[in-house]
């Protein structure tokens, strides 16, 4: 699983707008009222939401010549942000904008290409950057792909087609005329600036709570790769950000159908006062497959090492090993300091080994690979050690990043006590990959942690491998008060309340069995 934490930023809603549309919505006309009268229909009903849309950066190189002579070849990289609706890949557009009002447009150009091949998506991006291609110069495939779509056109020139049946009258001889294609879908230019919302729409850090938040339907991943197919150019995400929506609802034949949408959005040149206010937002994570290429991110609230009760030394190690190096690269550089290394996090199972790898998320904002060990043994020896390279050549594009091996002795259990050479395989590309890290300097943390740690391979064991081996003690008597208190916290709880007699009472309990405990008390009405 390959976690990033994300920017997050939302919208911020107009309360004049909201009550305007909420009335367009419900339809609150007198003429509304005597058709539902007349036609016996039901009110219509309203959802207000936010739709998650991401915003990407597009950089696309053009090359300009110069000169007559002597010509001399320039590139410049052109620039901008688009925001793209991953509910339904509509891509928006600001249409109109006002002091007090934006209106919004969205262009359905993704959903179109998304399913298309690459060599089609490419084509479709060079037909919409000229005037027309030959079609017999053409990948015909590729072309009929865009025709089922609507995306482009087949044509002859008319003055062409005249001269050629002028000529075939008079010299009674065929001219040939080559089929041309064009494009058939129009959007604006790359560097369109309205494309980029932030600049029309005042942006908040907080969420309105009467409206919901909408599920990622769509491949973040994969939406960049079509646009940077399509565009030739770089596409990178600079956040996720939440888009207020008011959808109006009415059921037709027995099925509940959209009618409307609206977009109660604030300008940026609206007062504060005019601002629906919510409450902060908390950082997020997005979450993907690493073996599926272009898996939907699932949404997560990331935690830091406040959400951590003591284990300072362990803090202190990641801290060394990939968030100082990352917020001081200067003094990185002048001690020569690189990013990276690996820790060997062992101890009682429950006592905060992978919540504490995950607090790393938070805290230092890199890229995070947790390798699901169990998966890799299902998977056979040769197809694991295969995972573990493609595990390591992944985390090296997002460097600096961390990569997170939970149970470690499941595949790093002692060679000597492989059956066979083939199953030394996996052991032996780890060992590989590790050595691989210290040599090229990758960037890259690894964090392993074990309830066993003598079931592990001396090999992969050693400090050369393992620079730092820290063990994770049950909690004591001021960690288990700690643990209390963090996952107590915003609950609403008791005056009087002892934390103490709790921590008394839970001598010999893990981290686990307190958060179990936690949850449980949660429950109970």
């Amino acid at each position: 699983m390959k976690i990033q934490r994300v920017k997050t930023r939302s919208f911020a809603i107009s309360k004049s707008l909201e009550r305007k549309y909420e009335k367009i919505v419900l339809k609150e006309g007198i003429y509304d009222e005597l058709r539902r009268i007349v036609l016996g229909t039901e009110k219509a009903n309203i959802n207000k939401i936010y739709k998650p849309v991401a915003k990407l950066r597009i950089s696309v190189p053009r090359y300009k010549e110069k000169g007559i002579i002597s010509v001399e070849k320039t590139c410049e990289i052109l620039e901008n942000f688009f925001f793209v609706d991953l509910t339904d890949l509509g891509l928006y557009f600001v249409s109109k904008s006002g002091s007090r009002k934006v209106e919004l447009k969205k262009f359905d150009l993704l959903k179109k290409l998304i399913n298309l091949p690459d060599s089609a998506i490419s084509l479709f991006g060079e037909l919409s950057r000229t005037d027309f291609l030959f079609y017999d110069e053409l990948n015909r495939a590729d072309v009929q792909e865009l025709l089922a779509e609507g995306l482009v056109k087949i044509f002859k020139p008319r003055l062409k087609v005249f001269i050629s049946m002028l000529w075939e009258t008079l010299a009674d001889e065929a001219l040939f005329i080559r089929d041309r294609v064009k494009s058939a879908y129009r959007i604006p230019k790359v560097t369109d600036p309205r494309y980029n919302l932030s600049e029309y729409i005042k942006e908040t850090n907080m969420l309105v709570e009467h409206y919901r938040k909408g599920r990622i339907k769509y491949s973040i991943d994969k939406i960049a790769h079509v646009l940077k197919l399509f565009y030739n150019g770089k596409v990178t995400l600079d956040g996720l950000y939440f888009l207020p929506c008011i959808q109006g609802f009415e059921k037709k034949k027995g099925k509940k159908v959209l009618t409307d949408e609206y977009y109660p959005l604030a300008t940026i040149h609206i007062d504060e006062s005019e601002i629906i206010k919510g409450k902060p937002m908390r950082p997020i994570a997005l979450s993907t497959s690493i073996t599926s290429k272009f898996s939907v991110p699932v949404e997560e609230s990331t935690i830091t090492f406040k959400d951590v009760a003591n284990l300072e030394e362990a803090k202190d190690a990641i801290r060394e090993a990939i968030i100082y190096p990352i917020k001081r690269p200067e003094l990185a550089k002048a001690f020569k300091r690189r990013v990276g290394g690996s820790i060997l996090l062992y101890g009682p199972p429950g006592c905060g080994k992978t919540y504490l790898a995950k607090a790393a998320i938070g805290e230092s904002g890199v890229v995070f690979f947790n390798v699901n060990i169990s998966e890799i043994v299902q998977e056979g020896i040769a197809q694991g050690a295969k995972h573990i390279h493609e595990v390591f050549e992944e985390a090296s594009k997002y460097s600096p990043a961390i990569i997170f091996f939970d149970e470690i002795d499941a595949i790093g259990y002692r060679r000597s006590e492989a059956k066979s050479q083939e199953e030394r395989m996996e052991i032996d590309q780890l060992l590989m990959e590790l050595d691989s890290i210290e040599s090229l300097s990758k960037d890259i943390l690894v964090i392993a942690a074990t309830n066993a740690p003598w079931n592990i391979d001396p090999a992969l064991r050693r400090t050369m491998r393992f620079t730092k081996h820290i063990f994770i003690p049950p909690p004591d008597f001021e960690t288990r008060k700690e643990v209390f208190r963090i996952h107590t916290r915003g609950m609403p709880l008791a005056k009087d309340i002892d934390f103490n007699k709790l921590a008394e009472l839970t001598e010999g309990y893990s981290c686990s069995d307190i958060k179990a405990i936690c949850d449980r008390a949660a429950e109970i009405p």
